[in-house]
């Protein structure tokens, strides 16, 4: 809310324009990354647990060592740190972006899970890795490419899709 009443309704003056959009926009990325570890990897982590062999699949990823379904495998398990926290925003692209893409068996699982559930998130994300970059370009180690307005609209577009999701 915070975001779009900073977007659309606060008249800015002078150089605090830029300012103001930014802020915006990185209170809109905040809405997605709450939005996706509450109404996607959460519902994912207790939805496929009770119907497929999902704590098997992410004990067995912890145990090939693989540094790619690390952060997949410990939320799910509910391990350290992710008994406490949810995932980043970061983390959910970077699962999300990989998931359709592996042959491993804990991707797969939950690429068929968002798919069944949140198709059209799949569709966008491509535009996550831009969200991604703006919110914190210093640690990813790009410069953003986006407008704060344009961040604001892919951001708005990715909640709408989330907000669509099939029943599960």
């Amino acid at each position: 809310t915070w975001g779009a009443l900073e977007m659309h309704f606060r008249p800015a003056r002078g150089d605090k324009t830029g300012i103001y959009r930014r802020k915006a926009a990185l209170a809109f990325a905040t809405a997605v990354e709450q939005e996706l570890a509450a109404k996607v990897f959460s519902r994912f982590r207790e939805g496929a647990a009770r119907t497929t062999n999902l704590p098997e699949l992410a004990e067995e990823a912890l145990d090939t060592k693989s540094p790619d379904l690390e952060v997949l495998a410990k939320f799910i398990l509910e391990k350290y740190p992710y008994n406490k926290h949810s995932l980043t925003l970061g983390e959910t692209e970077y699962i999300l972006t990989r998931c359709g893409k592996s042959p491993m068996l804990l991707f797969q699982e939950l690429h068929s899970w968002v798919a069944r559930n949140y198709p059209r998130l799949l569709e966008k994300v491509g535009t996550l890795r831009d969200v991604v970059d703006f919110r914190n370009p210093a640690a990813h180690g790009n410069a953003p490419r986006r407008t704060p307005e344009e961040i604001a609209r892919y951001c708005m577009e990715l909640i709408e899709s989330i907000s669509s999701a099939r029943s599960e």
